[in-house]
């Protein structure tokens, strides 16, 4: 029984949707000639091709712009699969500034103004020939696109006044009266100015080619270097060492700038983005090009900062430039000097009164095959002598920087002194370590205190595996002599 009322119910229901679809057909009837009837048609305000463009002048509040479509050629470089580069010549077609001239423009944002402006559709038609343009803002247009075409014809189109609601601008063609309403986006395009079209890529180089740089934060020098090799840059002010690694992100960073957005391209109001007095700077020389990079006040949440290189002020994403805030101590190597055993050919070690000498023979295609004379005495084919004079050497080398004192002025005699000569051009260098209290030693290089000082206590560990240098020396002066004596 209950199952037989469901169904009466389903009837009914559909019986009911029925008559109300005939009311509503009935009643909503379109004519073809009623206003009411909705619109699929698209409107065209402009119907052409931004290819058929040769010339486009942007008018607005900004000022005025001229650009002009040019064909150039363009090397393109492909790498193949066995690591060879191929570089090819293309044709393309680009945005390149008549007026003002001498700028670095976004080709591809003017492209955007150019199809936005060429072939541009309304939201509805709100007058035909109107006699009051000042209603719409369009006596006065806020922004004229003027296209020169390459048949010679000219189109210009006019941009008026919000509407009321904030959602959409009143437009028309400079020929015409006919008013039209047009999307935020598309006239926000129409109202492009010099900043908008400008190159994000503020600066495109090579990071290799850079050979000096100086940082400076809060108008403190951090520090300054230059290009000792390609994999290695030596810090000069206001200490003396070799820099880490982390420098190589420092470089590649600063050597390619892409701004997030332009703010002004005119140096004016330097204080109103802390440029007048900037948190960082950066000097350097890429290639033939004298750098200055400046750092101003940061922006809401920290992620974005104000910069100038010099020409404008635009706006920097801070996540590359997390080396912003590091300490010296995070730039510099840890160790106070570090050269690797292939490259050294003589060693003089000054400790507890007396001198020991090193002759070292490395073979640069296979450590195997080095050898060593130490003290006088040959250290060749013989693996359990060669990992101990090799310790020995670490514990020389491995002088890591305990603190990093600049203005100290160290005195006295060298508890250590290290004489390094190189096998490429025997260049002589000499590290001395002179007490500072009972803990630290002031570290010297060539006679010049490098405003560091390293630690007493690694040359007196004793540990088999990473033993100090003076564990190693013993370890390696009685391997030696239990060999003497093997021999008697």
């Amino acid at each position: 029984m209950r199952k037989y009322k469901s169904l009466i119910a389903l009837a009914v229901v559909l019986v009911v949707l029925v008559a109300a679809y005939i009311i509503v057909t009935k009643v909503i009837k379109f004519d073809d000639n009623t206003t009411d009837k909705p619109n699929i048609e698209t409107i065209r305000i402009t119907d052409g091709s931004k290819d058929d463009i040769n010339k486009l002048t942007i008018t607005n509040a900004g000022g005025t712009l001229i650009f002009e479509q040019k064909e150039i050629e363009e090397k393109v470089e492909t790498k193949n699969e066995d690591g060879t580069v191929n570089t090819d010549t293309v044709k393309k077609i680009v945005w390149q500034p008549i007026s003002p001239a001498g700028w670095s423009v976004d080709s591809n944002q003017v492209n955007s103004v150019a199809i936005n402006a060429i072939s541009m559709t309304a939201d509805k038609l709100i007058e035909e020939n109107a006699q009051d343009l000042s209603a719409y803002g369009l006596d006065k247009p806020q922004a004229t696109i003027k296209m020169e075409l390459k048949d010679g014809s000219v189109v210009v189109l006019e941009l008026g006044s919000l509407t009321p609601t904030g959602g959409a601008y009143y437009a028309k063609t400079a020929d015409k009266n006919t008013v039209y309403t047009v999307g935020t986006y598309t006239a926000s395009r129409l109202l492009s100015n010099k900043v908008d079209l400008m190159n994000k890529s503020v600066l495109e180089g090579d990071y290799t080619t850079i050979t000096e740089l100086s940082m400076t934060r809060n108008s403190v020098n951090v520090f300054s270097g230059y290009k000792k090799s390609d994999l290695e840059w030596e810090i000069t002010e206001p200490i003396l060492c070799s820099a880490d690694e982390s420098i190589f992100k420092m470089l590649d960073s600063i050597s390619k700038i892409t701004a997030s957005s332009f703010v002004e391209t005119e140096l004016i109001n330097l204080e109103k983005y802390g440029l007048d007095k900037p948190n960082y700077e950066f000097e350097y020389t890429m290639g033939d090009e004298k750098l200055f990079l400046k750092l101003g006040k940061k922006i809401s949440d920290g992620s974005e900062i104000y910069a100038t290189l010099g020409k404008e002020v635009f706006v920097l994403s801070t996540s590359n430039l997390t080396f912003m805030d590091k300490p010296i101590e995070e730039i510099i190597n840890p160790f106070v000097y570090l050269p690797n055993i292939q490259g050294v050919s003589r060693l003089e070690v000054h400790m507890d009164g007396r001198v020991d000498v090193s002759i070292i023979k490395a073979d640069l295609e296979d450590k195997k095959n080095d050898s060593f004379i130490f003290n006088g005495k040959e250290i060749s084919g013989d693996e359990a002598l060669d990992k101990l004079y090799r310790k020995y050497y670490q514990g020389v080398i491995g002088t890591r920087v305990e603190t990093v004192e600049p203005d100290a002025q160290p005195s006295g005699k060298p508890e250590f002194t290290f004489v390094y000569t190189s096998n490429k051009d025997n260049s002589v260098t000499t590290v001395e370590l002179i007490p500072k209290d009972e803990s630290l030693l002031y570290a010297m290089r060539n006679g010049v205190y490098t405003g560091l000082t390293v630690s007493k206590k690694p040359f007196d560990e004793k540990d088999d595996d990473f033993p100090g240098l003076r564990q190693a020396y013993e370890n390696l002066t009685k391997a030696l002599e239990e060999k003497e004596k093997s021999k008697e």
